[in-house]
């Protein structure tokens, strides 16, 4: 197959870009950004190097506020280069503002080069049909399923500016407690309902605002069913009083505790780690419809 140039309007919103980045596996990146998403450009890059490939990488930077006659042309400059080196030039009309999208298409319906929008809604990639290859390219698959063992946490991570997504609490002891939420769907919506429910511990998951706030809500304790109670105990996530009823455990509860007490150097740090550490051990008990119980280890990696 001719080498290809991937020629793509660059947005806060990395995935649009990484998709067809994987997917289409260019000789050559060329990436149009304004000065706020610039920086997204070698993210994407990077990302694609860390799933096997090595793409050459020019970015352009467009004004601040770029309307069609400027993408459209630059769009034009783009694809004329990369025909000028024996090279497949194909644009992702997908990012970017609505002017510069529009520019893209009108650039590459008048050269008539092949288009692509990224639907993330419907998984799939649709041709701009502006020029032919696109169907050649994606071997008649238009749908995201060859990127399934390519889109790697770390991956997508990289793509959008992180370049490390662990560093929580190791999963191992957690797995047993899982598996039982995930195997009991009677335990897992009790669960949820006794810690987030109306009646539960933090109903609606509508939090206190202030340390001393949160004072009275850890002293309350809260009932689950007696295996996910056992196995949350053994984890170190709860902790079971004589009358039965659970509570965050005492590890959990003791950095928003301390801060009720004086004066730290970076309150509104040591607040959010406090928080953290709360939130991460209660979301434990969130599930959907989808995917079922989800065991968080690490609130927020991104």
């Amino acid at each position: 197959m001719q080498p290809t140039t991937l020629i793509q309007l660059i947005s806060e919103q990395t995935m649009p870009n990484l998709l067809p980045a994987l997917r289409l596996k260019p000789t050559r990146l060329v990436h149009l950004g304004t000065p706020k998403t610039a920086a997204r450009s070698a993210c994407i890059a990077e990302a694609a190097r860390r799933s096997g490939q090595s793409p050459a990488l020019e970015t352009i930077q467009l004004s601040a506020m770029p309307g069609i006659a400027e993408t459209s042309n630059v769009i034009k400059q783009a694809v004329a280069q990369a025909r000028e080196q024996g090279q497949t030039a194909l644009v992702n009309f997908t990012g970017g503002t609505k002017l510069m999208s529009i520019g893209a298409f009108a650039a590459a319906t008048e050269l008539r080069a092949p288009s692509l929008y990224v639907d993330t809604d419907d998984k799939v990639f649709v041709s701009g049909k502006t020029g032919d290859g696109l169907a050649e390219m994606l071997e008649q698959d238009f749908s995201f399923t060859p990127l399934r063992n390519l889109l790697t946490v770390d991956v997508v991570a990289v793509a959008n500016g992180r370049e490390r997504v662990t560093g929580g609490r190791p999963w191992k002891p957690y797995a047993e407690l899982a598996q039982h939420l995930l195997t009991h769907s009677e335990e897992d919506r009790a669960t949820h309902e006794a810690i987030f429910g109306p009646g539960g511990w933090l109903p609606g998951w509508r939090e206190p605002r202030k340390p001393h706030d949160w004072l009275p809500v850890l002293e309350r304790g809260f009932t689950l069913p007696p295996e996910t109670a056992r196995l949350a105990a053994e984890c170190r996530l709860v902790e079971t009083d004589t009358a039965g009823l659970s509570h965050l455990s005492a590890a959990t509860t003791q950095p928003m505790r301390d801060l009720t007490q004086g004066y730290v150097t970076d309150f509104n740090r040591a607040y959010f780690k406090a928080l953290a550490d709360i939130q991460q051990t209660t979301a434990f008990t969130y599930h959907s419809p989808v995917t079922g119980p989800v065991v968080v280890f690490d609130h927020n990696p991104y």
